[in-house]
């Protein structure tokens, strides 16, 4: 391109400017956002002016088209992740997308492949099927809403005489919902995919139906437990090291494991460490109600006050440190950095896991070399967190330790503090979207 465009290029307005290329780096969604964009705001307004001032026999081509192509754009995309999940498990999976317009092959390459990477791709795609018919039946290659004939001098929409505009809304709005649906599962199993939890021909929710399908684990020296594996077997098409595979996962995973009786330990600390930590946590801290009005002046203190409660805060970190120091190991300071962390984003007990493995390496680290002050700041610094029960109650519900949240929860009283309990005892503060597939109970 040559250095200046007179046509395409940015000036003031600032707010004018819109960001392309690589300042921004916008991909399919964005781009097919933008048609869809423009469709549905061409649409309002021939309704809204009833077609007097927008006449709908011209704007119906560049509507048409806009909306054809933010579906070929979409569908592409989608491909573009179905890609990616496949990279997870090492496979290749291959897609014309600069070659491929017509509608029809681009949703049937979508289909074939998604059935077969995920079961969780079917009632979307069943949903999607007659709306990308429709479109695929009237524009599959783009060119009918483009130009008034086709390669061979033919008319286009002969077939077709009449397209409603208030018909076009209704079912565009729909199909954007559903492919809005399909984008935001995309998203989901991308993040699942990459935690590991599947295997060869598994998901991660065929891992939990598994889970919730095989006897306790102390009936597994049984001769029905062969049966058992036989069934489970036949019924998710595997064979027997897949299914090997499958019970090893589930055995090590904290959402899985209690399914089949297992019990995980928490990470790098005890129960006892955890009621240590909590015990002292509330020297410190003075716990509200989450119920309690917010007090906007609680936060205004004169100087002296100020100093005073800096005096007294220090004395009792003091005398903490002074009573934990010494037992503090970098499992120790992992395990409560992980515990509080991990609560930040409560989806895949994967992430914890891998929260605690970083905070133990670069804790031992500190470890090795000796640097007191970083570890006793480590800790403080999880220590003076105001939310830090909060934080450790709810990782410990998720994580299926109910017997050590309930005993917090019943020395220190904490029913009339965090209106959420109930639903973490009972894990629906946990539920996952519907197109998830599977909702651990407690």
């Amino acid at each position: 391109m040559r250095q200046y465009n007179s046509t395409f290029t940015g000036s003031e307005p600032f707010w004018a400017n819109a960001c392309v290329g690589e300042n921004g780096s916008p991909g399919y969604w964005e781009y097919s956002k933008g048609f869809s964009q423009a469709a549905v705001i061409l649409i309002d307004l021939v309704l809204r002016t009833r077609g007097i001032r927008y006449s709908v026999d011209e704007l119906i081509y560049p509507v048409c088209f806009n909306m054809r192509h933010s579906v070929e754009l979409r569908l592409k995309g989608s491909i573009s992740e179905l890609i990616q999940l496949e990279s997870y498990r090492s496979r290749n999976l291959k897609f014309d997308f600069s070659g491929s317009h017509d509608i029809n092959n681009i949703w049937e390459f979508f289909k074939q492949s998604a059935k077969k990477i995920d079961s969780r791709y079917d009632q979307i795609i069943e949903r999607l099927n007659i709306k990308i018919n429709d479109i695929a039946e009237v524009d599959a290659t783009g060119q009918t809403f483009r130009y008034p004939i086709d390669k061979e001098s033919r008319k286009h929409l002969v077939d077709v005489s009449v397209i409603n505009f208030l018909v076009l809304k209704r079912s565009f709005t729909e199909l954007e919902d559903t492919l809005d649906e399909l984008h935001r599962l995309n998203t989901y199993l991308l993040e699942e995919y990459s935690w590991g939890s599947f295997t060869k021909k598994l998901s991660r929710r065929d891992l939990f139906e598994i889970a919730t399908l095989l006897p306790h684990r102390t009936t597994w020296i049984d001769k029905s437990f062969d049966i058992k594996k036989g069934t489970l077997k036949e019924k998710f098409g595997i064979g027997s090291k897949e299914l090997s595979d499958a019970i090893e996962k589930i055995k090590s995973h904290f959402e899985f494991a209690p399914e089949i009786g297992v019990e995980l330990p928490i990470l790098g600390v005890t129960k006892d460490d955890i009621y240590e930590f909590v015990f002292h946590w509330f020297k410190l801290h003075e716990l509200e109600s989450d119920k309690a009005p917010v007090d906007l002046d609680a936060g205004e203190h004169d100087l002296d006050t100020i100093f005073d409660e800096i005096k007294e805060s220090s004395a009792i970190k003091q005398d903490v440190w002074h009573a934990v120091g010494s037992k503090i190991t970098p499992e120790i300071l992992a395990g409560l950095s992980a515990l509080f962390y991990f609560a930040r984003d409560l989806d895949f007990s994967e992430s914890y896991a891998h929260i605690y493995a970083i905070h133990l390496r670069e804790a031992h680290g500190k470890f090795a070399a000796s640097d007191n002050s970083s570890i006793r700041q480590d800790y403080f610094h999880i220590f003076e967190k105001t939310n830090a029960v909060y934080n450790i109650l709810q990782s410990l519900y998720f994580l299926r330790q109910q017997e050590i949240a309930d005993q917090l929860v019943a020395t220190y009283e904490l029913d009339s503090k965090f209106s959420w309990l109930d639903k973490a005892r009972t894990r629906s503060l946990f539920r996952k979207p519907d197109y998830c597939g599977y909702m651990i109970k407690a």
